[in-house]
């Protein structure tokens, strides 16, 4: 499962909550609840693409384990 064949429109429909999935890896679900808040009070262009770059470095991070796998899947069902 490659991350980078997520777009980051997708990517800012999780942030924004325009996009819900039910997710598995605990260091994601706690990561997006962070962005989620940030989001509120900040929803610029700017803070919104620095959002996405935390996120692609949370999948580069740990892409090679299951439970992130199994969520970067959702994302991409979710995506068509």
């Amino acid at each position: 499962m490659n991350p980078s064949n997520i777009s980051d429109q997708t990517l800012k429909d999780l942030i924004c909550k325009d996009l819900d999935v039910e997710f598995e890896f605990l260091a994601l679900k706690i990561l997006l609840s962070r962005l989620r808040l940030k989001a509120k009070s900040d929803s610029t262009p700017n803070a919104i693409n620095n959002s996405i770059a935390e996120l692609r470095k949370l999948f580069d991070r740990f892409a090679n384990l299951p439970a992130l796998q199994k969520d970067l899947q959702k994302i991409m069902e979710s995506e068509r």
